[in-house]
């Protein structure tokens, strides 16, 4: 099982100034801290700039930008896998269109 020691580097929200703070979690019944009651829509959320179907990143890649519409719900934000349909990413045809400040599908 996972330590908490076990991040590569600290994780964080876009940049460093808004760190991560997380848990693993063995099962949603395993967790001894109450989740925050915070509900909200984030938006788009950065999920990679590298194409991580790949197994190699070289020197002449250039940027994958991958998004995820992000939600925090009962205090947990949740990413989905990278393949699921969620995951927006260059070329693919799952596009979303802004109206009145809200992001939504089209």
């Amino acid at each position: 099982m996972p330590s908490k020691e076990n991040a590569f580097s600290s994780p964080y929200f876009g940049c460093r100034e808004f760190p991560a703070f997380f848990e693993y979690v063995e099962s949603p019944d395993a967790s001894t801290i109450a989740p925050a009651p915070i509900d909200q829509h984030l938006g788009f959320m950065l999920y990679d700039v590298f194409d991580l179907r790949k197994e190699a990143v070289s020197d002449g890649d250039k940027p994958f930008i991958t998004l995820f519409d992000a939600h925090v719900r009962n205090g947990v934000l949740e990413v989905p896998p990278f393949d699921s349909v969620s995951v927006k990413k260059p070329g693919e045809h799952n596009h979303a269109a802004r109206t009145d400040g809200i992001w939504r599908r089209t």
